[in-house]
C-alpha cells in the first residue's frame, strides 16, 4: 500500500484531523489523499457503498465505536481496505476546556458529563495509529433454566448472529 502511489483514507470521524495525525498518515502512506466524513453514520453499508468502494478507499481511519468498527472489518476484505484507529494517551481531566500542557498539534479536549450532568474535559494526546484486525465478543444467553435447551436448539436451527 506504500509504493509512493496516492492511497485514498477515509476520515470517518466527528473530530477534525490533528496536524499529527496527518504527519503520522504521510510518513506510513507517503501520499495519503485525506477524504473527510464527519457526518452521522447510520449505517455501515451505506458508507461502504456510497463512499469506500466508489472512491476507492484503502483505509478507514475511524473513532467510531467498537460496534461498528466490527461491522466495517466484516466489509473490509471484500472490499480491499484497512481499518485504523488512531491510539491516544489518556492525560488528565479538567473541569474546563483549557491547560497548560495542550499540544494543538497533538491534542485533544473531549468535552463530557458524568453521572450528574456535570461537564468536564478529558484531555488526550495522539501517539500512532493501529491497525484494527479483529474484534472478538464471546456471549452467551442468559436464561432460566427452564428455557435454557428449547431456545438454544432455535438459535442452532435458526444461524441466528447478534446484529
Amino acid at each position: 500500500m506504500n509504493g509512493g502511489e496516492k492511497v485514498n483514507v477515509l476520515w470517518l470521524s466527528k473530530h477534525p484531523i490533528l496536524p499529527a495525525e496527518l504527519r503520522a498518515l504521510e510518513n506510513v502512506l507517503v501520499k495519503p489523499e485525506i477524504i473527510m466524513y464527519p457526518y452521522q453514520v447510520y449505517g455501515v453499508e451505506h458508507i461502504v457503498e456510497s463512499v469506500i468502494k466508489p472512491r476507492n478507499i484503502r483505509v478507514v481511519v475511524t473513532t467510531l465505536p467498537l460496534s461498528i468498527v466490527s461491522l466495517l472489518l466484516e466489509y473490509a476484505p471484500k472490499t480491499g481496505f484497512e481499518v485504523w484507529q488512531p491510539r491516544m494517551m489518556h492525560l488528565h481531566i479538567h473541569d474546563a476546556p483549557f491547560c497548560k500542557e495542550f499540544d494543538p498539534d497533538r491534542d485533544i479536549m473531549l468535552k463530557t458529563r458524568d453521572h450528574n450532568n456535570k461537564v468536564f474535559y478529558r484531555h488526550s494526546r495522539f501517539m500512532f495509529f493501529q491497525r484494527v484486525k479483529a474484534i472478538k465478543i464471546e456471549a452467551e444467553p442468559v436464561l432460566p433454566p427452564s428455557e435454557e435447551q428449547d431456545v438454544k436448539k432455535d438459535v442452532e436451527r435458526a444461524g441466528v448472529v447478534n446484529r
